[in-house]
């Protein structure tokens, strides 16, 4: 004796027929639909197709069929969308903050030489910062990743650069201006690694368009403060 579903598809079995109803021994499986599927309307209806009567042979026992009927409740494709359209808009926010805080200051640069009395060294130096931080953390923001994950590592990057930002506007003197140039370098080079992580989990079947566009709002960042 075997389940009739293993011999079906063999080649060379006779099936004599099943055991009689009270000797059966049924099986009861389930079937649901993960709420974030790229694919949940396929899904859906391959679990629909599955518990179809004339692929199901027996009723489900008794409290399963509310159940399966729960699982094929029609999902929200609105929230879905909505879903993606906050990743897509986040992916691009935070592309965008990756250069717009740093590429800001070049064309004010003449105006911040005047108001600290810079000198063509002191410019030099101010606008070196974030290079060189770029190079020396971004080893440090894997490490981040690693142990906080990627979007625990993105927020501290946006609040550090967010910080460095404000306290650059604010800056009294030249020394206190690379203090603040400088937690906005680590801010964005360690929301640099954060991104492609991010984006597999946030887009897994779309991967490459979100790539797309957090690099659309990296190439944005770094247009618009020159277009000013």
């Amino acid at each position: 004796m075997q389940q009739i579903s293993e011999l079906m598809q063999a080649d060379g079995i006779d099936i004599v027929g099943p055991l009689p109803d009270e000797l059966q021994s049924t099986t009861v499986f389930s079937g649901g639909v993960f709420k974030g599927s790229s694919v949940a309307d396929l899904a859906k209806a391959f679990v629909a197709h599955l518990a179809a009567p004339d692929v199901c042979r027996h009723d489900p026992p008794q409290g399963h069929g509310a159940g399966l009927a729960a699982m094929l409740a029609p999902s929200e494709g609105a929230t879905s969308r909505r879903q993606f359209m906050l990743c897509v808009l986040l992916l691009w926010l935070a592309g965008n903050g990756l250069r717009i805080t740093i590429l800001a200051v070049p064309p004010v640069i003449p105006l911040i030489r005047a108001d600290l009395g810079m000198t063509e060294t002191m410019v030099g130096i101010l606008t070196g910062l974030p290079p060189v931080l770029f190079a020396c953390t971004a080893v440090l923001g894997s490490l981040l990743i690693a142990r906080f994950g990627a979007l625990n590592t993105l927020i501290g990057g946006l609040v550090a650069t967010a910080a460095g930002s404000a306290l650059r506007g604010a800056a009294p003197e030249i020394f206190s201006l690379y203090a603040a140039t400088i937690l906005t370098g680590f801010g964005v080079a360690i929301m640099h690694p954060s991104l492609p992580p991010l984006v597999r989990t946030w887009l897994p079947h779309r991967i490459g368009f979100g790539t797309a566009v957090f690099t659309n709002g990296l190439l944005v960042g770094e247009i618009y403060p020159q277009s000013r």
